[in-house]
């Protein structure tokens, strides 16, 4: 039985992912940061399908270093070690420039991009033979926007960040792969004034956002193709900035 640790998994792309890969046989450790209610929620509707056994709930702040260490020392059996491991956990921070300090900054850079980078080190050695690290990268991190300067900034080093390590992870034939979803039907999406939402999506070929079930099913393609290796892919609609 494959194994899974996917960080920020109770809501939205990493949830979808986590259900994906249950549905496929694997074990899933599902992290979260502070919304006890919808791990609740989640706990139960896991439990209710006849999961128990396969899946455990873990909470942990990954804004603080301290926080990734929690997060791997809580992991029970049979994630000792590691099949797949899911960077999904990550913050954004709308603002124009003259309005952006270095708190927010650094907040949204260490959240989306350094908590990233050290989970993996702190998990490298749980790692398995032919085991598959992927992260979730965006299109804002390819594409510009004067609004969301850090979240784009942090999220084109994970792009960066995935062909970097594809070394470190060959000896062990570890995969590093990345996907890089457009606009998500998530919560967060949902809340945007109508207007705006009809002005994203008239510049998606599809005229729509994606489901975080279809970007779940490209994330369980990703890892289990055993020759990706190094990949950026994106999965946005033919999403073209304008």
């Amino acid at each position: 039985m494959k194994t899974a640790l996917i960080t920020g998994s109770t809501r939205g792309i990493g949830r979808a992912t986590g259900l994906a890969l249950l549905q496929r046989g694997c074990a899933v450790a599902f992290h979260y940061r502070q919304d006890h209610q919808a791990a609740e929620q989640l706990y139960a509707e896991l439990d209710r399908a006849g999961y128990s056994g396969r899946f455990q709930l873990l909470c942990a702040d990954l804004s603080a270093p301290e926080g990734y260490h929690e997060l791997v020392s809580g992991l029970r059996p049979p994630f000792e070690a590691l099949d797949y491991l899911i960077h999904n956990a990550a913050q954004t921070a709308r603002g124009r420039l003259e309005d952006l300090t270095p708190d927010v900054w650094a907040a949204v850079l260490h959240t989306n991009l350094t908590a990233p980078l050290f989970l993996t080190q702190r998990c490298a050695h749980r790692m398995k033979q032919g085991g598959a690290i992927l992260f979730l990268g965006a299109v804002m991190g390819q594409y510009p926007h004067a609004l969301s300067i850090p979240y784009g900034v942090s999220k084109a080093g994970i792009h960066y960040l995935t062909r970097s390590l594809v070394k470190e992870f060959a000896e062990k034939h570890v995969r590093v792969n990345c996907v890089c979803p457009g606009f998500v039907e998530t919560d967060w999406q949902k809340k945007k004034p109508e207007n705006i939402r009809r002005s994203i999506e008239s510049k998606i070929a599809l005229h729509r956002f994606a489901a975080p079930e279809e970007v779940a099913e490209l994330c369980c393609s990703v890892l289990e193709n055993p020759y990706m290796n190094g990949s950026v892919v994106n999965i946005d609609g033919g999403y073209c900035y304008q």
